[in-house]
């Protein structure tokens, strides 16, 4: 078996047809020995000058004859698969003059033996071919050659029939013997080296996991938490024992000035109870007592209430006492007023105004009537009493409605005035046994509510010389001839602190 033999067996496409045939195109053009027409001389000539070999190529002068012979034989064989097919006119020349070359006999008989591959072999096939075409491409970018003479390795599909040309140079031989060549043992090798580094960095990695699992601080820790836990156990037993052993005692004993004794949570517990049910006791002692201070304070106030009246009764009973005749001669031009009154109200019931004034109230027609003004004008001369304003609000009877005066009262001219109100109230003579049916005023009893007004614009000391006129307070409707009296004695007797003191002379 020769060179050329040994290396078209490791090419994984010699089995193809098609390819035997562009190779014997190539080297029908390219033979010497053999016979051949003048025409396809000159075509071989053109070729072959305008491709060079790869003698001449840029990069190749330093290397060895086996290299390069190695090398020519691999770039041969990398167009085979990278080239597309011949144009038709070459690939159509007669197959006859291709076998005159010499060469073509061993070829073919390389042919023979690989067609018909064996499953195991056809694997390892593709792997070397692959190398060589990633071998030619590592040599080819370390010669860098220059743009204008460079030719990549798809444009030298005529590299075998310079190898024919040439017969100084030897066969290329493979020092190797069908082994993997020694570019392929570095890169195995390379890349054994890393995978045993990295086998090495995990099993360093898993070895550290493992100490740093449970190392032997841990351990250690481990083993006095279990002794700390079953000593603190033990003594909260014996703390248990003791405290029930023990009887529980004050925190001071008697007659011991200098020993401390300690207090249980259950007897602090104990006495929490205590002092909380002690608590509860005084606050509800508490309680009854605000309820009897303000019982107390209600109390206090009826009778503040009660004395007012008293006083306001012993006041009309002292200006009775003192002046008897007065008082009796002004009840009686009182009531002859009130009756005159009633006569002028009688009698316009009895004549009925005009048909033209039916319609309007009947009550303002009283009031608008000039001799009802003029007098209620002499009234308030006399009396120095004034009402400002009346107002009428429900009562609890519907038939009867609550009157609400407001009144100012002025003793001698302007030095003292009191501004009031008077409320007209009804109630129930008998409360106890109410009738069934109101049905005159007569069934009725008239109160009157006392309210001083605007007593804060007043002074202290005028407040105080009123007395009892500077709060609320009622009385029976039949004693208001009694109220004006004492509020006339009271504003005069102010009035009379006011006015200066006159000295008669004897002569006059």
């Amino acid at each position: 078996m020769s060179d050329i033999d040994e290396i078209e067996g490791f090419d994984p496409t010699t089995p193809y047809k098609p390819l035997a045939k562009k190779r014997k195109a190539a080297d029908s053009n390219g033979a010497i020995a053999g016979p051949s027409k003048p025409t396809s001389s000159a075509k071989a000539n053109k070729r072959k000058n305008a491709q060079p070999s790869p003698e001449t190529l840029p990069g190749t002068e330093g290397e060895d004859h086996e290299d390069q012979s190695e090398h020519s034989v691999e770039e041969a064989d990398v167009p085979v698969k990278a080239v597309g097919p011949p144009p038709k006119n070459k690939a159509k020349k007669p197959p006859s003059k291709a076998v005159t070359n010499g060469k073509v006999p061993p070829k073919s008989k390389a042919k023979a033996k690989a067609d018909p591959p064996p499953p195991t072999a056809a694997k390892p096939a593709p792997v070397q071919r692959d190398e060589t075409i990633e071998n030619s491409e590592e040599e080819t970018r370390e010669r860098e050659p220059r743009p204008e003479t460079a030719r990549s390795v798809a444009d030298l599909p005529a590299l075998p029939k310079n190898l024919g040309k040439r017969k100084d140079l030897a066969p290329p031989v493979r020092t190797n013997e069908g082994g993997p060549s020694q570019r392929e043992v570095d890169r195995l090798k390379k890349q054994l080296q890393d995978v045993t580094a990295q086998r090495d960095a995990l099993a360093g990695q898993v070895k550290e996991w493992a100490v740093l699992r449970e190392t032997e601080v841990e351990m250690t820790l481990d083993m006095e938490r279990r002794q700390s836990e079953a000593t603190v156990n033990a003594k909260d037993q014996l703390i248990q024992e003791l405290t029930h052993r023990t009887d529980v005692e004050p925190m001071i004993g008697s007659g011991r000035t200098s020993t401390l004794h300690f207090l249980t949570q259950e007897a602090a517990d104990e006495a929490k109870v205590v002092v909380e049910r002690e608590v509860d006791r005084l606050r509800g002692i508490i309680k009854e007592k605000d309820n009897v201070i303000a019982q107390k304070d209600a109390k206090i106030h009826q009778v503040e209430q009660a004395g007012k009246s008293y006083v306001f009764e012993l006041a009309n009973a002292r200006f009775e006492l003192q002046q008897p005749i007065p008082v009796a001669e002004k009840t009686m031009e009182l009531k002859l007023e009130i009756k005159r009154c009633e006569d002028l109200q009688n009698k316009l019931s009895r004549d009925p105004p005009p048909s033209g004034l039916r319609g309007r109230a009947a009550p303002d027609a009283a009031h608008n009537d000039p001799k009802n003004g003029s007098a209620i004008s002499l009234y308030e001369d006399m009396t120095n009493l004034l009402i400002t304003n009346l107002r009428f609000e429900k009562s609890d009877f519907p038939d009867f409605d609550n009157e609400v005066f407001s009144c100012i009262f002025t003793h001698n001219e302007t030095k003292a005035s009191l501004s009031f109100t008077l409320q007209r109230l009804w109630s129930l003579r008998d409360p106890e046994h109410p009738p069934a049916r109101i049905k005159s005023k007569d069934q009725l009893a008239m109160t009157m509510k006392y309210t001083p007004q605007d007593l804060e614009k007043e002074s202290a000391e005028f407040r105080e010389k009123i007395e009892f006129l500077s709060d609320v307070f009622t009385f029976a409707g039949e004693q208001v001839d009694v109220f004006f009296n004492s509020m006339r004695e009271y504003l005069g007797n102010i009035n009379r602190d006011n006015e200066p003191i006159v000295v008669e002379d004897d002569d006059d």
